[in-house]
C-alpha cells in the first residue's frame, strides 16, 4: 500500500522536474540563440570590414587587404578564413589561412547575409557568413579628396578590430539588378569555443536542474511531513482504539479545517458504537438477570415431574406452571427487545394521553392468575382522572414486567400495592408488596 506522503512526494518532485527541465531548455535555447547571434554579428562585423576595403576600378577589382590590419587571416592558431568571387566564378582573392583549400559558396545573389555550419580546412568546425554585394566604385583622384580618403584609411585601419556591419556605408545596390558587377564575400571563423560555450552552460544547466530537484525533493518530504503530521496523530490515535476506548475518540493537536469535520464525523461514529455496545451488554446482561430464576423453576418442574410421572393431576399441574413460565419470559423478551429498540431510535412511539390507573389496572389483568394462585391481592391507589402522556403499548409492556417482578419475587398472601405521587410535571409510580413487616417495592 503506497502512502499519501510517498505520493504527494513523486507527484511534486516529478511536476518541478519537469517545470525545471523546460525552463533550462528555455534558457539554453535563449542563450544559444544570443551566443550564436553575437557569433554571427562578428562574422557579419569582419564581413563588413572587407567589403568596405573592395573597390571597383572598372576594368579591375581592387582589394585593399593587408596581412597587418587583420592578422587572424595568416595566423595557424584557429585562423579565420574568407575568400572573394566574382559572380562569373572568378575567384578574385581568399585568406592565406585557406591555402589550397576553397570555402563552399551557395548558388544566387542574395543581398541579405546567409549564416551555416561547415567544416573548416582544418577539419574544425566552423560557420560562415556570405554576402553578395556591389563593389564601391572608385570616385575620380582629387587632391582634396585623395587627402580626405587617406585620413578616412588611416582612421578605418586604426579602428579595424571594432568595426562592425552598422558602423561601415556600404553602397545599397541590389546585386541582382547589376549582376556583371557583383561578387560574393565569405568569411568563415572556428566555432570551436562557441560550441565549448554552449556545452558548458548546457552541464551547467543541467547540473542545476539536478540540485535543485534533489533540494526540492527533500524540501517538499519535510513540507509534507509537516502538513501531514495532523494525518500521522488520527493513524495512531486510531491504531490504539477498542472496544473499551471508543468513547476516547480522536483528538487533533492541530485544528485544520478540512480535517476537523472529519474528526468530528468519527467521533460522533465512535460514541454511537460505544452507546451500541453498551446496550448490547445491558441487554444480555437483563435477559440473563430475568431469565435466570424462570429457567430455574422449569428446572425444579422437570425434574419434580419426572419423579412422578404416575401423577396425572401433578403432571397437568407441572404443565401449566410451565406454561406460566413461559409465558412470563416471553413478556420478559419482548420487554426487553422494546426497550433496546427504544434506545435505539427504532422503535416509533406515538404519544397520546393515558389514564394511569386504567393501564395499570390492565396490566394487572396479565398476571392476575399467578396473582391468584399465590393468593396474593392488589390494591391500586391512584386517581381515576390522573392522566399521563406516553406511549400506550410500550408503557403496558413496563407495567406488566414490573408487575410481574412484584408477583414473582413476592411472597405467598402479600398485598401488592400501587401508589402515584406528583412532584412538578413528573409523575411517580411506585409499586410495592407488603406480608406482615416485610416489604419490597418498586418504582418506575
Amino acid at each position: 500500500m503506497r502512502l499519501i506522503r510517498s505520493r504527494l512526494t513523486l507527484m511534486l518532485v516529478i511536476g518541478m522536474g519537469l517545470l525545471l527541465v523546460g525552463a533550462g531548455a528555455l534558457i539554453s535555447s535563449v542563450l544559444k540563440s544570443s551566443l550564436q547571434q553575437e557569433f554571427d554579428q562578428g562574422l557579419l562585423g569582419k564581413a563588413s570590414l572587407l567589403m568596405a576595403l573592395i573597390e571597383d576600378e572598372g576594368d579591375v577589382i581592387e582589394f585593399d587587404y593587408s596581412d597587418d590590419l587583420m592578422p587572424e587571416f595568416s595566423r595557424s592558431d584557429q585562423p579565420a578564413y574568407f575568400q572573394l568571387w566574382l559572380h562569373s566564378g572568378t575567384r578574385i582573392e581568399k585568406s592565406p589561412s585557406l591555402g589550397s583549400h576553397d570555402l563552399p559558396r551557395s548558388p544566387g545573389l542574395a543581398p541579405a547575409p546567409t549564416f551555416r555550419n561547415i567544416t573548416l580546412p582544418n577539419g574544425r568546425h566552423g560557420r560562415l557568413v556570405q554576402i553578395a554585394f556591389i563593389p564601391q566604385v572608385e570616385k575620380p583622384d582629387d587632391p582634396d579628396e585623395k587627402e580626405d580618403e587617406e585620413e578616412d584609411k588611416g582612421e578605418l585601419e586604426a579602428n579595424a578590430g571594432k568595426q562592425r556591419e552598422e558602423d561601415i556605408e556600404i553602397v545599397a545596390l541590389d546585386p541582382r539588378q547589376f549582376p556583371n558587377r557583383a561578387a560574393t564575400l565569405i568569411v568563415a571563423r572556428d566555432r570551436t569555443q562557441l560550441d565549448g560555450l554552449i556545452r558548458a552552460l548546457n552541464l551547467f544547466l543541467a547540473g542545476l536542474t539536478i540540485s535543485l530537484l534533489i533540494i526540492m525533493a527533500v524540501l517538499v518530504r519535510l513540507a509534507l511531513r509537516a502538513g501531514l503530521r495532523p494525518l500521522d496523530d488520527m493513524r495512531q490515535q486510531a491504531s490504539r482504539l477498542d472496544v473499551d476506548s471508543l468513547t476516547t475518540g480522536i483528538h487533533l493537536h492541530t485544528e485544520t479545517a478540512e480535517l476537523t469535520p472529519v474528526v468530528n464525523q468519527i467521533n460522533a461514529l465512535l460514541h454511537r458504537l460505544d452507546a451500541a455496545f453498551r446496550r448490547e451488554r445491558q441487554f444480555s446482561s437483563d435477559v440473563a438477570h430475568e431469565l435466570r430464576t424462570p429457567l430455574a423453576e422449569l428446572r425444579v418442574l422437570t425434574e419434580v415431574g419426572g419423579r412422578w410421572p404416575e401423577d396425572r393431576d401433578a403432571v397437568e399441574q407441572y404443565f401449566s406452571d410451565a406454561h406460566g413460565i413461559c409465558e412470563q419470559m416471553e413478556r420478559v423478551v419482548i420487554s426487553l427487545l422494546t426497550l433496546t429498540r427504544c434506545e435505539r431510535g427504532v422503535q416509533p412511539v406515538q404519544m397520546t394521553p393515558i389514564r394511569l390507573r386504567q393501564i395499570v389496572e390492565t396490566s394487572w389483568q396479565h398476571i392476575k392468575q399467578t396473582a391468584t394462585e399465590k393468593s396474593q391481592r392488589f390494591e391500586c391507589d391512584i386517581h381515576p382522572s390522573r392522566t399521563i402522556t406516553s406511549d400506550y403499548d410500550m408503557l403496558l409492556m413496563v407495567l406488566i414486567n414490573l408487575l410481574s417482578n412484584a408477583v414473582f419475587h413476592s411472597a405467598p398472601s402479600s398485598v401488592i400495592r400501587c401508589v402515584a405521587t406528583q412532584h412538578g410535571g413528573e409523575t411517580y409510580l411506585t409499586m410495592g408488596a407488603f406480608v406482615d413487616s416485610y416489604a419490597s417495592s418498586s418504582r418506575c
